[in-house]
């Protein structure tokens, strides 16, 4: 239920019980008043919202990079990621908090009002996609950060709809390349944990043993030289999970990608409880199935 919270224009939207397995959420840390920073899950819905709203072939700026938006008074100079979460000149649509004690409460405030419905509905495709099929928080490249809702809250087609509207506000662009896109990944949840021992180091000779003369090793699965670094696009759950996704860019590895995913998943279904490709899968047809449509 939307709580107005007395003398003020917010509304206490949703709270969300999250059961994690294993491995915790990496929030960024914990403050002076031992509560759990929301820094690093906020930063992880962002990302996740980027990744999505690039699939649909819609702007989805860079935070990290020079070239950001700007608010400047008109909503269709900014992406759907910047009116969503804020930008220079624009504040966030909502306040998230995190209690912490053996699970997580993330607690989601409206701070507009007549946007509550928009909001409560973007959030719940982020939590429920991000819930059950990749992780929350930071370094979840370490096996962190895979948990499941356990709130009754029911993702909808009515909300799917609200989240299309409002990523699909402006024209279809060419996103650059070498950032994460939707279209680019995958995501494998396996049907016994067994299939994750090892997974990574397996990967890593399956790359460096079928593709010797290139850098997809170090490209996919990272690597630490000093200062020099470069984070996986691959990820792994924990053993609980049975899952693994990733990123491996159609436009730098061309026909090689598929070799790629038969290698590390297997060519045929075997041991696989769900296998999404968003080369092959429409990505608008998923997120209505994730809806119930």
């Amino acid at each position: 239920m939307n709580i107005v919270l007395s003398g003020e224009s917010e509304v206490m939207m949703m709270e969300f019980h999250l059961i994690t397995q294993k491995n915790g959420i990496i929030t960024g840390g914990i403050s002076k008043e031992n509560k759990a920073k929301e820094t690093g899950f906020i930063g992880s819905l962002r990302w996740w919202f980027e990744v999505i709203v690039r699939g649909f072939d819609r702007k989805a700026c860079d935070p990290t990079k020079d070239k950001k938006c700007i608010y400047n008074g008109n909503k269709n100079m900014i992406c759907p990621v910047c009116d969503f979460f804020g930008c220079t000149g624009l504040s966030r649509t909502f306040r998230l908090e995190i209690t912490e004690s053996n699970d997580y409460i993330v607690k989601i405030t409206s701070l507009y009002p007549e946007k509550t419905n928009e909001i409560e509905s973007i959030f719940k495709v982020l939590m429920t996609f991000i819930s059950k099929y990749a992780a929350f928080g930071a370094k979840t490249q370490s096996w962190n950060g895979v948990a499941r809702i356990v709130t009754n809250i029911e993702l909808t087609k009515e909300d799917v709809n609200i989240f299309f509207d409002f990523i699909k506000r402006l024209p279809e662009t060419n996103n650059p390349l070498g950032i994460p896109n939707l279209k680019d990944f995958f995501f494998v949840i396996f049907a016994e944990k067994e299939r994750l021992y090892g997974i990574r180091k397996r990967i890593r000779t399956i790359l460096s043993t079928e593709f010797p003369e290139t850098d997809y090793e170090n490209y996919l699965m990272g690597y630490a030289r000093g200062k020099n670094k470069k984070a996986s696009t691959i990820f792994v759950g924990n053993l609980e999970s049975k899952r693994i996704w990733g990123y491996i860019p159609e436009t730098k590895f061309k026909k090689d990608r598929e070799k790629i995913l038969e290698l590390i998943i297997g060519n045929s279904n075997i041991g696989i409880e769900e296998y999404i490709d968003f080369r092959k899968k429409d990505i608008e047809v998923f997120f209505r199935e994730l809806g119930g449509e």
